[in-house]
């Protein structure tokens, strides 16, 4: 029997401070911390979402401005390339000038050549 007193003694010092009603309104404290559980957790998802929704709105406008550079950049290397051949051309154009005139001098160096000759021989006589 002692060992019942034991129990039955135990059982009322932990029960002492708990009155009725708190045996009847632990389901609804419980409901209550529960849902303020889940409110705290809803709370820290939406902040968690806002996070990364802000930070894809960042990425968006990075992968846009990068997009626009490209762009820019592919015009340029299109222009820099159209440049380049009109350039091409232009040197052909030039190197077929440059034998040409080159031609031309030597055949005037050489006419200055036969004049030269024949001014060092004298004036030609001519019998007819």
């Amino acid at each position: 029997m002692e060992w019942v007193n034991i129990l039955l003694g135990s059982l009322v010092a932990a029960f002492a401070g708990l009155n009725v009603f708190q045996f009847l309104s632990f389901k609804s404290y419980r409901k209550k911390y529960q849902a303020e559980a889940e409110k705290d957790q809803a709370e820290a998802e939406e902040l968690k979402q806002s996070a990364i929704e802000r930070r894809l709105e960042a990425m968006e406008k990075l992968y846009a401005t990068q997009g626009e550079e490209i762009d820019k950049l592919r015009l340029a290397v299109i222009n820099l390339s159209k440049e380049k051949f009109e350039n091409e051309k232009r040197i052909i154009q030039l190197e077929g000038e440059n034998k040409s005139l080159k031609e031309k001098v030597d055949w005037l160096e050489k006419d200055i050549q036969a004049y030269k000759t024949l001014y060092e021989r004298g004036p030609v006589e001519h019998k007819f």
